[in-house]
């Protein structure tokens, strides 16, 4: 049994609830209090303040950090799993039913790691986003330029082929059953 690639994965799947959970945090996080808290001049009003004037940004790095840590989490597990179908017997090898089993665990195991972490990040968004501002700069500026790569294409889209206009803030509000149109 290889210690490192169990270890590797465990700290893969505790890197996806994170993010999860902080996409989570985000969403239900109590504006009004973010800001009071910039107006005392608290370092967390002023860090999620930020977050919150560029949550287009924000919510794609924390989607991008979910991606790259759940591709690293398949690519450990399905390394793990190899030594462990070879010796299986030939009728159980089959490769069907290796991708079967493979994508049951790991998604079994993935669902169950992402409802606990967004249940535990909802129910205290604030506190929670609070106490790990400092790593969510870390992650924000390490992330931020895949980001808003993909944000500027987005946005390139939605101007250019679907006629669009997205404001400086660059959200979109719902207007109506599959319509939206550009925040105030």
């Amino acid at each position: 049994m290889n210690w490192y690639l169990l270890i590797g994965i465990g700290i893969s799947i505790l890197f996806v609830g994170f993010f999860a959970g902080l996409q989570t945090a985000f969403g239900s996080l109590n504006r009004f209090s973010v800001e009071l808290k910039k107006k005392q001049g608290l370092a967390s009003g002023r860090i999620l303040s930020g977050f919150i004037e560029e949550q287009s940004r924000f919510i794609g790095a924390v989607l991008v950090g979910i991606n790259l840590a759940l591709v690293i989490f398949v690519l450990m597990a399905t390394r793990f799993f190899d030594p462990l179908w070879k010796k299986m017997p030939l009728v159980i090898q089959n490769s069907s039913l290796r991708i079967i089993v493979e994508i049951l665990i790991t998604a079994f195991i993935i669902l169950l790691v992402q409802v606990i972490f967004k249940a535990t990040f909802r129910a205290r968004s604030n506190s929670l986003l609070s106490f790990w501002q400092g790593s969510l700069v870390f992650f924000n500026s390490l992330l931020s330029p895949v980001s808003s790569l993909f944000v500027n294409i987005a946005e390139w889209i939605l101007k250019y082929l679907f006629d669009v206009r997205v404001n400086e803030k660059r959200s979109l509000q719902p207007c109506g059953p599959g319509t939206f149109y550009s925040a105030n």
